[in-house]
């Protein structure tokens, strides 16, 4: 299989050179410190579903410190004049039914903790003040409205604003798992995770809590308990004071049954925040590369927080039916986490894409070299973009015919090549080639010596020898198939040349000469001799492409024809109206079929009488027959 390299051409310039290497530089650095500084090389994998964490509520088993908080709250407002704090919630903004409404919180009372001292109907256990709604998921209880139903169907109804979630605080410890950090894996299953089991105690750097702010709140050391108390939450969201304020989130104060404020209420707008509630989603963030986490929270913007349920209770030897509505601090666990593993993948295409970049500046040069630099432009655009015509190469292509026929019969040496006695067919022999050769490489002694030279005169003469006719077969398209295949693979489709019972000596003829001398070109010898054959089959799409120049020449040759075997000419007469078809060059070559194939050894200068060239004999096949004409 052959390897096929693109030619370039190199132009020397020394300051586009300059030019050149500093865009390829400004390109590359900038490319690399990019790689490295955003780890490029590594793929971040997600630890979502690795990172577990435990929770608690602390704060709630201790009465004494519940029931001392109460008595500091007993002088706060909405606990001295509780009134002032009612408020009845109007979603829907239009009049209704008196007896339906959408929040009613009025009539209340800030709550005590049950003791000695207390009934159960008037106060709260430390359980009350906070309930788990879910996994990771708890709400501490800032306002109560319990109405109780009896047997009797009567029923009575009490709230409570508590005082006590001041106290309370949440507690985590984060766990996680890492995964595994294989560089080179098959397929496409997901990582498998490692055995070992990582927590908070086994973090290199302090826990970061980060306000919603944007600023750094406070740093907890690894090993140490990670807990936020309710203000703390607050202040993690940027709310201090939420729960002692009026949110006019929850919209307007109007009681429809007296169309009129809330009895008693000084807040036309709005409720108090342990009356509304709130809701903190707490986001734990483990970095498994530094083993450090970063906490954050987000307070949602819902106007109220809360819910229901239903107790039965027994009083008394009587069963009574409580419903319990409530509002709180609903708080919120999410963890995720991130790990970078070394990805191979990830450097291929970084590589890949670096090597694209690198072909901008050779754009760029390139446009610039052949369009901005005026007539030096003009010098570099002939040799960048090498124009190629078909008509224009066969008149270059007949003008080296001529010098290369003028140099074949300076070189010739052997006149009867085939040693039939008639010397018709003339080359040039191996030792012919040898001397000429070892004349080139007179100064290269110390570069190859004799032998050397010997096995590279044999290599040529072997290959310009070939012994091949040119002879043109009309083929399939699996057969032109099977040859592209063969061109592919480099499979060598010449034979080698029998000798055996050949009388003659073995020489380079002139069609293996021009053949050899000419290959470097374009467009081969071969191919302009068939290209001007105008009994060659040729496909739709090469008669549709065909230059028009070319086109014009193929039907002008093949009008010649018809016009000799009708007799309208002989083979000698060349007309103005046969100049026209095929042009002046075109037809007389045509009809020219007497002329000397020499006559182009020196341009303008016909052979000597007496010289070999006159006098040798050539043999034109004719009709399947051979026929000599004597050139004297």
């Amino acid at each position: 299989m052959p390897l096929r390299i693109p030619k370039y051409v190199q132009v020397e310039n020394f300051r586009l050179s300059i030019l050149y290497r500093l865009m390829q530089v400004g390109i590359v650095v900038p490319i690399i410190m990019y790689f490295f500084a955003t780890e490029q090389y590594s793929k971040p994998l997600s630890l979502t579903d690795h990172v577990h964490l435990d929770t608690s509520v602390r704060g709630w088993q201790n009465p004494a410190l519940l029931a001392q908080l109460a008595a500091d709250k007993a002088s706060e407002p909405w606990c001295k004049s509780p009134s002032d704090y009612s408020f009845v919630g109007d979603f829907l903004g239009n009049e209704q039914d008196p007896n339906l409404y959408d929040f009613r919180f009025k009539n209340h009372r800030c709550a005590t903790i049950c003791g000695a001292n207390n009934s159960d109907s008037d106060c709260l256990h430390p359980p009350d003040t906070w309930m788990k709604e879910g996994q990771d998921e708890y709400l501490l209880l800032t306002s109560v409205r319990d109405t109780f139903y009896h047997p009797n169907g009567a029923n009575s109804s009490k709230a409570f604003l508590l005082p006590f979630a001041e106290s309370l605080a949440l507690a985590f410890k984060i766990s996680y798992q890492e995964l595994d950090k294989t560089i080179f894996r098959a397929g496409h299953t997901p990582r498998p995770v490692d055995k070992a089991v990582l927590s908070s105690s086994d973090f290199q750097i302090p826990t970061k809590f980060v306000s919603s702010c944007g600023q750094g709140f406070k740093e907890i050391p690894p090993g140490a308990d990670l807990v936020l108390s309710v203000p703390e939450l607050f202040s993690l969201v940027c709310m201090e004071g939420y729960l002692d304020k009026i949110h006019a989130s929850a919209g307007r104060n109007f009681d429809w049954s007296k169309h009129r404020m809330a009895s008693g209420a000084q807040h036309p707008i709005g409720a108090l925040g342990r009356i509304v509630g709130a809701e903190i989603t707490i986001s734990v963030y483990v970095d498994a590369n530094a083993k450090a986490a970063v906490v954050k929270a987000t307070l949602s913007p819902l106007a109220f927080v809360g819910g229901s349920r239903t107790e039965a209770f027994v009083v008394n030897g009587s069963s009574s039916l409580r419903l319990r509505q409530y509002n709180g601090i609903r708080i919120r666990f999410v963890s995720d986490g991130l790990q970078t593993v070394f990805d191979i993948n990830n450097v291929i295409l970084n590589i890949s894409a670096l090597v694209v970049y690198l072909t901008l500046p050779l754009i760029f040069i390139k446009f610039f070299a052949v369009y901005g630099l005026g007539h030096l432009s003009k010098i570099y655009k002939d040799v960048v973009y090498a124009k190629f015509s078909i008509s224009k190469e066969c008149g270059a292509m007949g003008a080296r015919l001529m010098g290369s026929n003028a140099t074949f019969h300076q070189l010739e040496d052997v006149d009867d090549a085939n040693g039939d006695g008639i010397a018709i067919d003339p080359g040039i022999s191996r030792e012919r080639m040898k001397e000429q050769i070892k004349d080139v490489l007179q100064h290269r002694g110390n570069t190859i010596d004799e032998n050397e030279m010997q096995q590279f005169v044999e290599l040529a003469f072997n290959e310009c020898d070939t012994g091949e006719d040119f002879i043109d077969h009309q083929r399939s398209f699996f057969s032109n198939l099977i040859l592209a295949i063969k061109d592919f693979v480099d499979i060598d489709t010449h034979h080698e040349m029998d000798t055996s019972g050949d009388a003659g000596v073995r020489t380079i003829n002139i069609d293996e000469f021009s053949t050899a001398f000419l290959a470097a070109f374009p467009i081969s010898f071969d191919s302009v001799v068939k290209l001007f054959d105008k009994d060659r089959q040729q496909s739709c799409l090469e008669r549709f492409f065909m230059p028009g120049k070319l086109k014009d020449a193929l039907l002008a040759a093949k009008q010649i024809e018809l016009k000799k075997r009708e007799g309208a000419i002989d083979d000698t007469e060349v007309t103005p109206s046969l100049v026209g078809l095929a042009g002046a060059a075109g037809a007389e070559a045509a009809l020219r079929n007497s002329a000397d194939p020499r006559m182009g050894e020196i341009p303008g200068v016909l052979p000597q009488p007496n010289s070999p060239a006159s006098s040798q004999k050539k043999v034109f096949p004719s009709d399947g027959e051979s026929s000599t004409e004597d050139w004297s």
